[in-house]
């Protein structure tokens, strides 16, 4: 099946922090754990993962504050999560393969990856 995302440029939709959480989730909770996540609107990707954590969280947010309103959102929701890690992400440089200027518009410029079979 084929889909259609359109992106914006982050700094004008109102949510211009991005933090990135680590975590750990019980085995057999993974996919619980992304439904649960998927109603809340500012999360922008969840997925399961390998090491020393085992499932990533990628969330949009409108002030620095609400990082650990979310935290505490999170360990609410998701019963036995254990978030390890977080990361605030000050700029992004690239988005779905489209270079990124500093105010988040596209540069016009695509860098493909290895995987599409395109670099």
């Amino acid at each position: 099946m084929l889909s259609f995302r359109c992106e914006i440029a982050q700094q004008f939709s109102g949510y211009p922090m991005t933090c990135q959480w680590f975590a750990n989730v019980p085995a057999g909770q993974h996919e619980a754990a992304a439904a649960e996540l998927r109603a809340v609107r500012n999360v922008r990707f969840t997925a399961s993962t390998t090491g020393s954590t085992n499932f990533v969280i990628i969330m949009w947010l409108r002030t620095l504050a609400e990082v650990m309103e979310m935290e505490l959102a999170i360990q609410q929701r998701i019963p036995g999560i254990e978030l390890v890690e977080s990361v605030v992400m000050l700029s992004t440089a690239k988005r779905v393969g489209w270079m990124l200027n500093p105010d988040s518009t596209a540069t016009g410029a695509v860098v493909p990856t290895a995987a599409v079979g395109l670099a």
